[in-house]
């Protein structure tokens, strides 16, 4: 099963390149932060200022905050991890891999960590990671044979698309009337607060979608998942993994709208 792949690294690590190209080799999709797009190569301070080592901090964060250039860069790389399922760090590098590999790792992407000798010094917090190993191959032999922890690679390769924003967001209320149900909520206190929603969107003359609303709608449910989440002692990333190592085996199917039932579950 062939990933998408953030390799995170030094530019002073020239192990990189022979990274990319192997991971490239083996059928995954890779970006490569020296070369992000094929008309670009990868940023450098120098770009801005060559005197850029000698700034103070106020000047590093004038030029961070501010210059067009870093913010095109910056949102380069940031494209590339919110578009891959898997990251590697390919030791040894700085603070900038660690926060891509971090970043990672926080949005339930698997993260491997590829140790070399020099400059190495053991670290707890890789254990935060899918795994560790001096080996490329090993490693390659983990994305191969593990069922990958992101989300939306076992969507996508379960069939999920997302043609109707509507099917989703119908999918999601089925899980949170699940949820409510586990939460010991009753039938009447579930069927009056969707009646109490209807009837507020009906009185709005709400009904029939406004696309203009979904990012703050969307946000209202993911904090208050949030909030669940930490009343009720569940861990967020565990849980998640735990959820998708058994999804991973299951058949799906997807309705007219993207979002994914099992066989026989979806609606017509």
């Amino acid at each position: 099963m062939k990933r998408r792949v953030y390799v995170a690294s030094s530019w002073r690590n020239g192990h990189q390149p022979d990274v990319v190209q192997a991971l490239r080799f083996a059928g995954h999709c890779v970006y490569d932060f020296r070369n992000p797009t094929p008309e670009e190569s990868g940023f450098s301070w120098s770009e801005i200022d060559r005197d850029w080592l000698n700034w103070s901090p106020e000047e590093f964060a004038r030029e961070l905050a501010n210059n067009p250039l870093a913010a095109h860069h910056f949102g380069l790389d940031k494209a590339g991890l919110d578009w891959c399922d898997t990251c590697v760090l390919v030791l040894p590098c700085g603070r900038s891999a660690h926060l891509e590999a971090g970043y990672a790792i926080g949005q339930g992407k698997d993260t491997y960590f590829l140790l070399h000798p020099d400059k190495f010094e053991p670290e707890l917090m890789y254990k935060l990671g899918a795994g560790c190993s001096t080996s490329l191959e090993e490693i390659a032999g983990w994305m191969d044979s593990q069922p990958s922890g992101s989300v939306m690679r076992w969507h996508s390769t379960s069939g999920g698309h997302f043609a109707r924003p509507a099917s989703h967001a119908v999918r999601l209320l089925r899980e949170v009337v699940e949820l409510c149900i586990a939460s010991g909520a009753t039938p009447p206190e579930m069927m009056n607060a969707i009646n109490a929603e209807f009837g507020k969107a009906l009185a709005r003359h709400e009904i029939g979608g406004d696309r203009s609303k979904i990012p703050q709608e969307w946000a209202d449910c993911a904090m208050l998942l949030d909030i669940f989440a930490e009343y009720a002692g569940i861990e967020r990333g565990v849980e998640i993994r735990k959820k998708l190592a058994i999804l991973w085996g299951r058949a799906w199917e997807a309705d007219a709208g993207g979002a994914l039932y099992r066989p026989g579950d979806a609606p017509t």
